[in-house]
Order: C-alpha cells, then structure tokens, then sequence
C-alpha cells in the first residue's frame, strides 16, 4: 500500500450523485454513471471517475463524476450533475479491495493524519476516490483506487520562538 502526498489541480466533473452515501447508492451511482458512458460511447475516453463525499447538513452526499470526454455535446452534458473539484494538496493512499472498505480505510487515514503536526484535514475539501478503472467497476469485486484527504497546513498552537 503506498501513501504520501498529491497536489491535484481543479478539476470539472460530471456524474451521477445521491443525496445519502451508504454503499449501496454508490454503488448504484457508479453502475447509473457506467451504463451513461457506454451508452454515449464514451466507454474508449473515460477509464478514471472521481468519486466525492460531500458534507452537507443533511449528511454526505456523494458524487461519482469523471471529466467529460471532449466529445461530448452540451446535451449530452446536461444529462449529468455538474461538479468541481477544488485543487490542492491531498494525503493519498493507494487501495485496493471491495467497495465497501472504503470507508473504515479512510477513518483510519484520519487517524494517522490526527498524529501528524504540520498538517492537518481540511473539512472544507470532500474526501475524494479515484477509481483507477472504471470499465471494471462493475465486473470485479476489488477496485484499484487512490484515497484522498484533503488537508492544510496546521495551525501553529503554541507561541512561536524568539532568535536572539
């Protein structure tokens, strides 16, 4: 399993969301999302999705999106939810495993960044998947993904020293 630090630029997405993220809806999110790229005949220029958990007060919403494929029409892109992706630095983690560990694997990235004293989450940011490949979302039951956290630098806590 590899971790360290990605910085990402901004990016414009497309996709499928759900107002409540339980693992079930995403997984119907992605499969709704898959069906629209093969149906477009997209499935040649897409192979990343981004997935996003959003913090709202209702609870997490979550998005699978991907870059719209420069092929596709204003039509074809009002078909979808319209998303962005704020740039900036992430702690990664590669994964690979069901679905549905996702979630416990990012409590305990949480955890180690709780130990960390430079940086820390960013709650202003969504936790971001990165589905590697998504033509084999839907046939395999591990994915290949990064995880990432958004995070910032911390906050300096205590009175900074004075050189003499």
């Amino acid at each position: 399993m590899s971790v360290g630090m990605v910085y990402m630029r901004p990016l414009r997405l497309a996709g499928v969301s759900v107002a409540e993220a339980s693992g079930e809806d995403i997984c119907n999110v992605w499969t709704a999302l898959h069906e629209w790229v093969t149906r477009k005949g997209f499935a040649h220029e897409v192979e990343v999705g981004y997935g996003l958990f959003l913090s709202t007060d209702e609870g997490t919403e979550y998005i699978a999106g991907i870059e719209l494929p420069p092929t596709a029409t204003a039509g074809e892109a009002n078909e979808l939810t319209r998303a962005g992706l704020q740039g900036g630095a992430y702690f990664r983690r590669r994964f690979q495993g069901p679905f549905s560990d996702i979630a416990s694997e990012f409590e305990k990235m949480q955890e180690e960044l709780s130990h960390e004293e430079n940086i820390c989450y960013d709650t202003d940011r969504p936790l971001v998947t990165i589905l590697l490949d998504i033509k084999q979302l839907c046939q395999q039951p591990e994915i290949r993904s990064n995880l990432l956290i958004p995070v910032r630098g911390a906050q300096m806590t205590g009175r900074p020293s004075v050189a003499a």
